[in-house]
């Protein structure tokens, strides 16, 4: 079927009025171009529908028309505001800026208390070392120091403390090594008491008198603090027979028997 299209039909209106449409045949039949969304201001849509939009050109701007107001309103961008003063804030150098200036971290600025406040769970928030190079003698059936020790001071109160020691003990062979971890005065991670057996966080021996036994300890601490705490490790042997830290119980001078270190490192945990 074919449609026919009188010259009658056409009504006559204005260009550049985006409401009247162009019949034309590129498209087929009956098709319409599109509406002219891009005006000046003396050749605006002289009867817009409520919220039409368009560029005009005059104003290098969009506007649409608002039935409330009878009016064109333009579309602008936001106004810029003006920043009157910056204040530089904790660990920050380099405020108060009220014109121009530079913000910088300062010295010392970003501490142990601002990485703990900022870092996740299970996150390190500072690491302590200490060692002992030089020899230590046990000769004790109770505990006392090896000389390994470290301090740390926790940065919160909610902070968990995780120590780790590698301690080289040249044992006697008549007896059995014991050590264990302490806090200030208080031994932790030892074991439970079972009748007359020694209590301690680690147990050793020797096989012969130009070894040593390397021994580990782990333990998490829970303090609740933010006081300084220093955790130091003991050593004591079943026969408080002569033993040392760091070298073995014979230690003759040949490359073939050693002088060792001990190391003990505490581990803030946010």
């Amino acid at each position: 079927m074919v449609s026919t299209i009188k010259f009658s039909q056409f009504a006559n209106g204005i260009a550049g009025d985006p409401s009247n449409r162009v019949v034309g045949l590129t498209g087929g039949l009956n098709s319409q171009s599109p509406p002219n969304y891009s005006w000046t201001t003396s050749t605006r849509p002289l009867t817009p529908d409520d919220g039409t939009l368009g560029y005009n050109v005059t104003f290098r701007q969009y506007e649409y028309w608002d039935d409330g107001s009878a009016t064109w309103v333009q579309l602008s961008a936001g106004t810029a505001g003006t920043v009157t003063s910056i204040t530089a804030g904790t660990g920050l150098s380099g405020g108060v800026i009220t014109t121009t200036g530079t913000i910088a971290i300062a010295n010392g600025g970003v501490g142990i208390t601002q990485i703990a406040a900022n870092s996740g769970q299970g996150i390190p928030v500072q690491i302590v070392f200490g060692s002992l190079t030089t020899t230590t003698s046990i000769a004790s059936v109770t505990p006392i120091s090896t000389g390994v020790t470290a301090t740390i001071t926790p940065s919160q109160t909610t902070s968990k403390i995780l120590i780790m020691a590698t301690i080289n003990f040249g044992i006697n062979l008549s007896d059995n090594g014991f050590l264990q971890i302490v806090r200030g005065s208080t031994p932790i991670g030892i074991g439970t008491a079972a009748g007359g057996r020694t209590i301690c966080g680690a147990q050793s021996l020797c096989l012969s008198a130009t070894t040593m036994a390397p021994i580990n300890l782990l333990w998490e601490d829970n303090p609740s603090t933010t006081s300084p705490l220093t955790y130091t490790i003991e050593a004591w042997t079943s026969g408080g027979n002569q033993s040392y830290i760091n070298r073995t119980v014979s230690d003759p001078n040949t490359p073939i028997v050693a002088r060792a270190v001990s190391t003990i490192i505490l581990m803030e945990i946010k």
